[in-house]
């Protein structure tokens, strides 16, 4: 069975999230989990005593994080088409 015509404005969603999802898998959840091994001295800043590879880990983390927010292109796109495309009455702000 075909897939479904889409309207061509549904295609750009998915794609500007795939970026931030694949960032999120590649860098964000190994650190995730590596901290949950080495427990909290994988936490510790640099110069800290006892801190798992000199603080390294810890940094790595930090920068690692990534900030999403609602209200965005991508938000505001999917409530256009919940409305005009399924009929769908608007959010609640």
């Amino acid at each position: 069975m075909a897939a479904e015509p889409q309207p061509p404005a549904v295609a750009p969603v998915p794609g500007g999230e795939r970026p931030h999802r694949a960032r999120r898998l590649t860098l964000a959840l190994p650190l995730i989990l590596l901290l949950g091994i080495v427990g909290a001295a994988g936490y510790l800043s640099p110069g800290s005593p006892g801190a798992v590879l000199h603080g390294e880990l810890e940094r790595a983390a930090r920068s690692a994080q990534i900030n999403t927010f609602g209200g965005g292109v991508n938000e505001i796109q999917r409530e256009i088409l919940a409305m005009a495309g399924l009929g769908m009455k608007r959010g609640a702000r």
